[in-house]
């Protein structure tokens, strides 16, 4: 069986007339939605469909995610909050300076008091704000940057190479450097530890690393390869 579709990643899968007291996910013998068959044959009964399989639950998962706030408007939430409740402070106290010794009608006092508050509101930061994002993608458009979601650079300083993996990062959440090739010493490590080997290279070995990109690649958990061309960066197993 292949799940490509259900799992996120290339792999078949060998099932048996095995799995009492197991795991719904665990049972070897249980073929899921949105899998196919690539060698064999049997027979299966049905006991999900529709909306309780494991697939559509996979979906609705997907659908129902909550849209975070991103760093910059958090910021601006934070900030906006400050300057209203400094506004609102300010224009009581010129209220209460006003009705206590100006002694100006109520009415007055009052469009006093808005005309107050509504001086302390930044009419610039908007277009300010605008502005800077629209130069932001600006220039990301010239160096081909192809961002999904801008709220998820807008906190990025700079980045020079992006090595994704979709194997790990979907399946167990973890996207982590395995090896890495320069024309120094190559290293290595696991997982998540601070801590790796260091080996020298044969520098016979190493000269289409240099060739190609200088810095050069990086291996996944999974079974992707980076290659950079000179005029393009392909992945390939």
């Amino acid at each position: 069986m292949e799940h490509n579709e259900l799992a996120g990643h290339a792999g078949l899968f060998t099932y048996r007339f095995r799995g009492i007291g197991l795991q719904a996910a665990e049972i070897p013998n249980l073929v899921f939605a949105g899998t196919s068959v690539v060698q064999g044959n049997g027979r299966a009964v049905v006991i999900h469909t529709g909306r309780i399989t494991k697939f559509d639950k996979i979906a609705r998962l997907t659908q129902n995610v909550e849209d975070n706030v991103s760093p910059l408007q958090r910021e601006f939430n934070h900030l906006t909050r400050q300057i209203t409740i400094f506004a609102l402070c300010i224009g009581v106290v010129f209220f209460i300076l006003d009705v206590l010794f100006v002694h100006n009608p109520l009415a007055e006092t009052f469009i006093f008091f808005l005309g107050m508050v509504v001086a302390f509101i930044l009419e610039g930061l908007l277009p300010t704000v605008t502005r800077a994002l629209a130069v932001a993608v600006q220039r990301m458009s010239k160096r081909n940057a192809l961002v999904k979601k801008l709220s998820s650079v807008e906190s990025l300083g700079s980045t020079s190479v992006i090595c994704t993996d979709k194997t790990g990062t979907l399946t167990r959440n973890e996207m982590t450097v395995e090896y890495l090739w320069t024309r120094e010493p190559r290293v290595s490590g696991k997982r998540h530890r601070i801590r790796g080997e260091r080996r020298d290279h044969d520098r016979r070995g190493c000269a289409p690393c240099r060739r190609r990109c200088g810095i050069a690649r990086a291996g996944y958990w999974g079974s992707a390869l980076l290659q950079r061309a000179p005029a393009r960066i392909r992945t390939g197993p």
